[in-house]
């Protein structure tokens, strides 16, 4: 990142240079060197960016697979009799599984934001297939915390295609989930789905402690975190509802959360219907 960044600033000095040169109407010769200088420093900008997106690649590849593993030896301990289990134990295998999943999505994030598989192609799916893959997902983790955790169907199913990328939609709703799960002690969460205006709106909804209105505006910033304390205890980062604002405009949709202390919050996002 140090190296990006002192490049871009060359870049920048070198751009400013020319500039000041030609309102001098100073020697060519100055000119053109400074150009090549400027194209050099551009090509260099551009291999430091590709390296990046490789080492995202690689980094990301390197680490799906392990996590797989340590969430299929946990969720196998998990299906074991808590009487069968050493006392404290099971609690850890719990947190432990937890851990995993919250990790196995930042990874996720990683793969969706680098620009190289970032270019997932938009297709026609059907979002109750992803809801409902989200839930399974969830289901485990919220029962253990005594929170009920459903999709509201639609009275009228199938659900009107949409135009979205698989991954990313699938990142959006179950970082929604996540979310939720980290600031409902107890009580509900409910995914809901409406079609308006030729768009799929999604609201995930949940009892928990609820955002005041000061940080609504600010819940959707990089590194933000309502409770630092209690959002690190729950092991947040402060990316997931960045990433997720991310995602949904880049499909053409709209995010926004609407919320009222001590009784909840509810997220909603659209995205376009397929033509």
């Amino acid at each position: 990142m140090i190296t990006y960044l002192l490049i871009l600033l060359n870049l920048i000095t070198v751009a400013i240079l020319i500039v000041f040169l030609l309102r001098k109407k100073n020697n060519n010769q100055e000119i053109i060197l400074l150009a090549r200088e400027l194209k050099l420093l551009r090509d260099k900008l551009e291999q430091v960016d590709e390296s990046k997106r490789e080492f995202i690649d690689i980094v990301t590849h390197e680490l799906n697979t392990p996590i797989a593993m340590i969430s299929g030896y946990l969720s196998m301990i998990l299906e074991f009799p808590e009487e069968e289990v050493k006392p404290g134990v099971m609690n850890l295998a719990k947190r432990s599984f937890e851990a995993t999943r919250r990790i196995s999505r930042v990874v996720q994030g990683l793969i969706t934001s680098s620009e190289s598989i970032g270019e997932e192609k938009s297709q026609t799916i059907q979002i109750e297939d992803l809801i409902e893959k989200s839930i399974e997902d969830f289901s485990q983790i919220a029962k253990d915390h005594g929170i009920e955790l459903v999709y509201d169907l639609p009275k009228m199913l199938p659900l009107p295609l949409i135009a979205a990328k698989p991954l990313s939609t699938k990142i959006i709703i179950s970082n929604l989930v996540d979310n939720a799960l980290k600031f409902t002690k107890k009580g509900r969460i409910t995914i809901d789905t409406e079609v308006k205006d030729q768009e799929m709106f999604v609201k995930v909804s949940d009892t928990g402690v609820g955002i005041s209105k000061k940080n609504q505006s600010k819940i959707f910033d990089k590194f933000f975190q309502v409770d630092s304390s209690r959002t690190r205890a729950a092991g947040g980062m402060g990316i997931g509802l960045y990433l997720v604002k991310n995602m949904v405009e880049k499909q053409g949709g709209k995010i926004w959360v609407e919320s009222e202390i001590g009784k909840g919050t509810s997220f909603y996002f659209t995205l376009p219907l397929a033509p």
